[in-house]
């Protein structure tokens, strides 16, 4: 895993990985209902070989969306996951929070650069 400071903003981090041409997306939670590890407006930036930088929830939300952003760098195709937080406590491997989450990731974060740098 790479490491990033922590005492930068996270769009700050994104803009300097985009000028250094380095290959990342950037993990957005766009809504969520109920109890969820993160909140809309929560972001993480990822590489092919994981977390760069921020959140998007942790635990199996966070492990899932790193297996997503590591596709869509290949593909260079952005989405829009949701995430039913609601599972029975016996299933060991998936989130039990109760509520649910959409998250957005967006395989280009280069196109937007005007957008980040506003932020």
């Amino acid at each position: 895993m790479e490491a990033f400071q922590t005492s930068k903003h996270i769009y700050f981090q994104l803009l300097d990985l985009i000028r250094e041409k380095k290959s990342c997306v950037l993990a957005t939670v766009t809504n969520s209902q109920g109890s969820t590890p993160q909140k809309p407006g929560c972001s993480a930036i990822y590489s092919k070989k994981g977390i760069l930088a921020g959140t998007v929830g942790g635990g199996a939300v966070e492990l899932a969306i790193g297996e997503i952003a590591a596709k869509s760098i290949r593909s260079k195709k952005s989405g829009y996951y949701k995430f039913d937080l609601g599972n029975d406590i016996t299933n060991l491997e998936a989130a039990i929070c109760g509520g649910g989450m959409n998250i957005i990731v967006d395989a280009s974060p280069e196109k937007h650069v005007d957008i980040f740098k506003r932020c």
